[in-house]
């Protein structure tokens, strides 16, 4: 471990020639042994006393090499030469190191070495297993650090019990382990004096009772520092927006009760931070609702708020808060955007993984309305291949089911579908939630890719209409897309049957589009008209649906439906411009990775798809 610079070339070359050594592959200054049998074999020769010795000579000269901020091999040779205790105290601060620099799965591996090599008694290993829950959370390893926060749970003092409670809930929730982060929350909130409302019916009872104070009361607020806030207070107000952010996941009228009670607190307790959140939370939920100008105006106060704070999230909040207006006012071009500057930002300020799975999946709903598909399918990739790694079983599922139109991109409609049967997922039994609407607009869409018969027409009308009967209904996005494929599947049975009754039933569901007050109902309502025109054969109807539908795609972002109104149009003109506009828009389709531009008509326009084919003589 110490001999002069041409005594260790000499040996070197040696150890090379004889074939016991090489240069390492994964570290360019360092060596490796030929092979693990010369090190068994070197290894067997040596006493106890003598490995520890050598082993505590290369720690040594690690040490003088200035080698603890890369410090696997420092540590290996210290916990080898007895020195447990430096080697526990290395490790560390070496995790703390990699947490600052945003190196998270280091982080972990080194604290976990540090809680293996440290011997402390249970109340001295707490602060390192907090560590390592907090370094697990960082990374987005939802059960590891719900498993870890339990662990700091047992024998600790109630406050920080409330605290590692609370997590683990979450934790569990968000990655979609859903009994054991249920069975977290119940012992979280009777530590806190409160219970989950036992049936949806009291929770939405309590849900509206909190809107409504919110409502009386209004977002006025006052300020506090700090200091001035009991801390069992602050625990509170933690535990409902741990509670909050898990349910929402999965139980969608507790978890909106939760989010509500969480406000009412923040509002009371007046500390900044709490209180820029629970804005964010609440002008997403507004926007979601279809209360925009409100939605907008909460999402500048987050903004200003920015600067009063100090907590380190709370500018990603301000763009999170932004986009998710954003996205539910519609404008799908500008949400891509904001969400791929706020992916780009939220390592630098330490978000946690349900602020990044939101960014993520937000990112993907828009840019699938601006027909990127080439962006959704790598990153869908690179999604699901990280949710698969950290245990996050409620991201992967999430994606898969509502990806599976990459699936009818490629033309491979029964993979789609075998996705979906292969995603499965089980959420708390009687209720309709997110994740059966995923599945079920998923089922929908590769039905009419495919050309649903009666029957799927009948099944999925009736699982559609169970939207409309769940809380689901009230979020606006979710309201216009169920009425959107109602109307679609009514328009591909009408096409075979030319039922009249279908025909005003899906003019019904129009004028219910029309009246939301957003750009892409509107765009919604013009394309299903056009469907409607199609099928009684008027094509100036038909066309003026259609460039109706193209002006109003175009300020929003919404690339895909403006493409399959030129190309619907293009086709029906049947001109030599006309010919070479749909060539350049089928060429736009297949370099998304649209493999059949025609099903992919019949998929978003059924009615006018049939038209064109009959009139065309397109396939």
């Amino acid at each position: 471990a110490h001999v002069s610079g041409g005594e260790f070339d000499r040996i070197v070359r040696a150890l090379r020639q004889d074939a016991l050594v090489r240069p390492s592959e994964s570290v360019a200054t360092a060596l490796e042994v030929y092979h693990e049998r010369v090190a068994s074999a070197v290894h067997r020769q040596l006493l106890d006393d003598e490995r520890r010795s050598m082993h505590a000579a290369l720690a040594a000269a690690l040490e003088r090499g200035a080698q603890v901020d890369q410090p696997d091999a420092l540590l290996f040779h210290l916990a080898r030469a007895g020195e447990r205790e430096r080697a526990a105290a290395l490790a560390k601060l070496a995790a703390s190191r990699a947490t600052e620099a945003g190196a998270y799965d280091k982080a972990v591996e080194l604290y976990r070495q540090a809680i293996d090599l440290a011997d402390l008694d249970r109340s001295a290993m707490r602060p390192l297993r907090l560590a390592l829950a907090e370094a697990l959370v960082r990374a987005g390893r939802g059960p590891e650090a719900a498993a870890s926060f339990l662990d700091a749970f047992d024998g600790a003092d109630a406050q920080t019990q409330l605290y590692c409670g609370s997590q683990a809930a979450e934790q569990y929730l968000i990655s979609g382990h859903i009994d054991q982060g249920m069975a977290a929350i119940e012992m979280l909130l009777a530590h806190v004096g409160t219970s989950l409302p036992e049936t949806p019916r009291r929770a939405l009872f309590s849900l509206l009772g909190c809107r409504l104070r919110l409502r009386l009361r209004g977002w006025v607020w006052r300020e506090r520092p700090l200091s001035e806030i009991p801390r069992n207070d602050l625990l509170k107000i933690d535990v409902y927006r741990a509670v909050s952010r898990g349910l929402t996941m999965v139980d969608t009228v507790r978890g909106a009760d939760f989010t509500a009670r969480h406000a009412l607190l923040a509002l009371q307790l007046g500390e900044v931070n709490r209180v820029a959140r629970a804005l964010a939370v609440e002008a997403m939920h507004l926007a979601s609702q279809g209360a925009l100008e409100r939605a907008r105006s909460l999402a500048v106060d987050v903004e200003r708020l920015v600067e009063r704070g100090d907590a380190p999230d709370l500018p990603l909040w301000a763009m999170v808060a932004k986009s998710g207006v954003s996205y539910f006012s519609g404008e799908f071009g500008q949400t891509a955007e904001l969400l791929e500057q706020a992916e780009e930002m939220y390592q630098s300020v330490m978000a946690t993984h349900w602020e990044v799975n939101n960014i993520r999946l937000f990112r993907i709903f828009s840019l699938k309305f601006t027909g990127r598909w080439g962006d959704v399918r790598r990153l869908f990739g690179l999604y699901v291949r990280d949710a698969q790694r950290r245990g996050d079983r409620y991201m992967e599922m999430t994606l898969k089911r509502h990806c599976v139109f990459l699936e009818l991109a490629a033309d491979r409609p029964d993979e789609g579908r075998r996705w979906l049967d292969e995603a499965t997922w089980s959420p708390p039994a009687g209720q309709f939630h997110l994740q059966h609407w995923f599945e079920l607009e998923a089922r929908t869409e590769v039905a009419l890719y495919k050309g649903p018969d009666d029957q799927a027409v009948r099944r999925l009308l009736e699982g559609l209409a169970g939207v409309e009967r769940s809380l689901l209904d009230r979020v606006q996005i979710i309201r216009v897309s169920a009425r959107k494929l109602q109307a679609q599947l009514l328009l591909s049975a009408a096409v075979r049957t030319r039922s009249r009754a279908k025909l005003n039933e899906v003019e019904r569901l129009a004028s219910a589009l029309e009246r939301e007050r957003v750009t892409y109902a509107r765009v919604f309502a013009s394309l299903i008209r056009a469907g409607i025109a199609a099928i009684e054969l008027d094509n100036p109807k038909v066309l003026y649906h259609l460039r109706r539908t193209i002006a109003l795609c175009e300020p929003v972002g919404m690339g895909l439906y403006a493409n399959v109104a030129r190309r619907l149009v293009a086709g029906l003109e049947l001109s030599p411009s006309s010919e070479a506009e749909v060539a350049r828009i089928e060429e736009q389709f297949r370099a998304e990775g649209v493999q059949s531009p025609q099903r992919l008509l019949a998929l978003l326009a059924p009615g006018v798809a049939a038209l064109l084919t009959h009139e065309g003589g397109e396939s």
